[in-house]
């Protein structure tokens, strides 16, 4: 059985800046970059801890380059849609994805038929932030650590809800490592975005 705490240390996240794969760019980008605006697609809704972190970045580099960075999000599908809008954009430089780490680790073993090859159709950029992933319980919760989760879960099987955004997401995969750790049974709910689970977690409509 998975050690829980190794567990935990393990659910950690990273975010990236990744351009359009960018063969050619080293050659034909001209001297002075950028020449444009430059678009920030984040695949997570607005509000998010990408999104909010994609515009601190932005500003910075705004003020730093003398050009527009504009954060675009755009959630859904485990954020196939953001990554697969970015692997499509002239590879010019100046279409970046805020990724995280499930885009290039995760997808591909989940979906049979991705919109971009992870490994062929970016570029990284910089490393952004690398944090780690909370539990979270709704306040109506009984339990208030992690032990006491198991044991209401045990007490409860499919009856406790937790949120993620969505299936496939890291949420998702870490929660469902932990279910087969733990020896539970959980009911997965997925959300399009963070803030949509967060008022349904402080609601007490999802558990965790």
């Amino acid at each position: 059985m998975t050690d829980l705490p190794d567990l935990v240390r393990r659910a950690t996240a990273l975010s990236i800046l990744l351009g359009a794969t960018l063969g050619p760019i080293a050659h034909a980008q001209p001297a002075a970059y950028p020449a444009k605006p430059v678009r920030i697609v984040v695949p997570a809704g607005p509000g998010s801890a990408p999104d909010t972190l994609a515009r601190l970045f932005a500003e910075h580099l705004g003020r730093r380059l003398q050009q527009p960075f504009v954060v675009e999000p755009m959630p859904g599908a485990a954020g196939i849609l953001g990554a697969g809008a970015v692997a499509r954009a002239d590879a010019d430089g100046h279409t970046l994805l805020y990724g995280y780490n499930q885009l290039v680790t995760i997808n591909p073993h989940l979906y049979e038929k991705l919109p971009y090859d992870g490994a062929a159709a970016f570029a990284p950029v910089t490393l952004v932030a690398k944090g780690g992933y909370v539990l979270i319980g709704s306040p109506a919760l009984e339990a208030t650590d992690l032990p006491g989760l198991i044991a209401l879960a045990r007490r409860r099987p499919g009856q406790l809800v937790y949120a993620s955004l969505g299936s496939g997401s890291v949420a998702n995969v870490g929660m469902e490592l932990l279910k087969q750790a733990a020896g539970i049974d959980l009911l997965h709910v997925p959300y399009k975005t963070g803030g949509a689970s967060t008022i349904d977690l402080l609601g007490g409509r999802v558990h965790v």
